[in-house]
């Protein structure tokens, strides 16, 4: 049990990753697309909202010392995950419960949310790096 402490303790997203795929598997077993569209939307918001408040404050600190591709590393990821991670809800929330649209739905919005808080992390205290433009 030790070890498994100090592996989720290693990195800060590993626990929110691990409750992100619990809530996930609670809701998906509740079969009520009320419930997953109210709670599930309400976690998809939030990460969302905590990758996008890292990502502009990571681009307003090093707005002269990116290039448009480091741009695009900090952006893309976040904004692809929030796209999927809204289309597994949709799925969920417009299929019935056991049916294949629905698992498959539970599972891309469980990753995606995962994929989230994992990219939100990775954005957290990197100084900017690389060659300087020149303005």
């Amino acid at each position: 049990m030790d070890s498994l402490t100090r592996w989720l303790g290693a990195r800060s997203h590993r626990g929110t990753v691990v409750n992100i795929i619990m809530l996930t598997a609670i809701l998906a077993m509740a079969d009520s697309r009320a419930l997953f569209k109210v709670v599930g939307g309400g976690a998809a918001i939030i990460a969302a909202g905590n990758f996008l408040f890292r990502a502009v404050s990571l681009t307003w600190e090093s707005r002269t010392a990116r290039g448009l591709y480091h741009l695009a590393l900090i952006w893309v990821p976040g904004i692809l995950a929030s796209a999927l991670a809204v289309t597994g809800l949709y799925l969920t929330i417009s299929s019935e419960p056991s049916s294949l649209a629905y698992s498959l739905g539970v599972v891309l919005f469980g990753a995606e949310v995962s994929i989230l808080a994992i990219t939100s992390a990775d954005l957290e205290g990197h100084p900017p790096t690389g060659p300087v433009r020149a303005a």
